[in-house]
């Protein structure tokens, strides 16, 4: 692919990405035009990209659709090359518990345009969070539905990360792909389902 092709397909999902930002209330210049991208990384079909802004936040495309971001102060996920950042930038206070943080993951999911079926996400999730060490208090979760295939073992229909700053009440990475499909009766066609890849 040659610049000129990149750079049209950049142009072709940055109304995408503008869409999702906007809805999720990113803090982003919006929408979101060229002179905003510093990196873009494509893989696979349909425009799917990773792509990093100026200001560090980094969005993702993935199966036809615009499918999260991770933001400069994100715990759990950085980009492969990208120097971790000091410490000091991740300590806080505890200021939500599980039971908060689920409920704003849910929140989340539903106003990136997703619903609850496509990820099962009324069912507890799987949670994590970092060890307190000494002083070093770093108030992260991070919060994972899985849905597995009925009949293929380890093959995941859809895969949901929600990392949440439980210090500012605020979500610093999001990872949603799924390949099942809800009908307008919210009836769940997994037929059609495509198994989804891990990072």
């Amino acid at each position: 692919m040659d610049s000129a092709q990149s750079n049209a397909l950049v142009r072709a999902t940055l109304d995408d990405f503008s869409r999702f930002a906007r809805r999720m209330e990113l803090p982003l210049p919006l929408p979101l035009k060229m002179e905003h991208v510093a990196r873009v990384e494509f893989s696979g079909e349909k425009g799917d990209c990773r792509l990093k802004l100026t200001n560090g936040y980094w969005l993702t495309r993935d199966l036809g659709r615009a499918s999260g971001f991770f933001a400069p102060t994100s715990f759990y996920k950085r980009w492969f090359g990208e120097p971790f950042k000091p410490v000091d930038e991740y300590l806080g206070e505890w200021k939500m518990d599980e039971r908060e943080a689920v409920e704003l993951a849910r929140r989340t999911i539903r106003k990136a345009g997703y619903t609850e079926q496509q990820f099962e996400s009324s069912k507890a999730p799987e949670i994590k969070k970092p060890k307190q060490i000494g002083p070093y208090r770093i108030p992260r979760y991070l919060i994972e539905w899985r849905v597995w295939h009925p009949t293929m073992p380890a093959t995941a229909l859809a895969l949901a990360d929600i990392e949440v700053d439980a210090d500012s009440r605020s979500i610093k990475y999001i990872s949603l792909m799924t390949g099942i499909q809800v009908g307008k009766t919210n009836r769940v066609s997994l037929p059609d389902a495509k198994p989804v890849p891990y990072e």
